[in-house]
């Protein structure tokens, strides 16, 4: 009923709706991210639970439409059910930012930058990005700029 009201208002655009729903069952369902929190070229690990059909019909919308979603979701501290190791349950923040990777097929690391802030996480983060990203969540100016950085990201990947 809230959708069609929202529709028919023009309140609230009807993808992000349907994209939120979508996010928060999956944050939801759990699962094992077996390595997966970052992108690699030669494809997803066998176990991982983005290998599941209801995570790629996610990661198949279009990045300009899923990365802002995802970047809005950084901020949250709110405990997932999906495992990342090796702290454990991801925060929603962190599971945001090892799927935006996924859907621009790059790294957040990778990103360009003139952030100070952003290039000091990215130099510690080399093969242990999963301990980095914790703490760049923690830093307010470092988040802001990750944000900013996969959003151009994702424009750049459909132009």
């Amino acid at each position: 009923m809230l959708l069609v009201i929202m529709t028919i208002t023009g309140c609230g655009d009807v993808a992000d709706v349907d994209l939120s729903s979508e996010w928060n069952l999956l944050c939801r369902v759990g699962g094992r991210l077996r390595g997966d929190h970052l992108w690699r070229a030669d494809g997803l690990h066998e176990e991982s639970v983005l290998q599941e059909a209801k995570w790629q019909s996610f990661l198949s919308n279009k990045p300009s439409n899923l990365v802002p979603f995802l970047a809005s979701r950084i901020d949250s501290k709110r405990k997932t059910q999906v495992h990342a190791c090796p702290w454990g349950n991801a925060s929603e923040g962190e599971l945001a930012v090892y799927i935006c990777q996924h859907s621009i097929k790059k790294n957040w690391y990778e990103l360009k930058t003139d952030s100070k802030n952003l290039r000091r996480y990215s130099r510690k983060s080399n093969r242990a990005t999963a301990n980095v990203i914790p703490f760049l969540l923690a830093d307010a100016s470092a988040r802001e700029e990750l944000k900013r950085c996969l959003i151009n990201a994702a424009k750049s990947t459909e132009q």
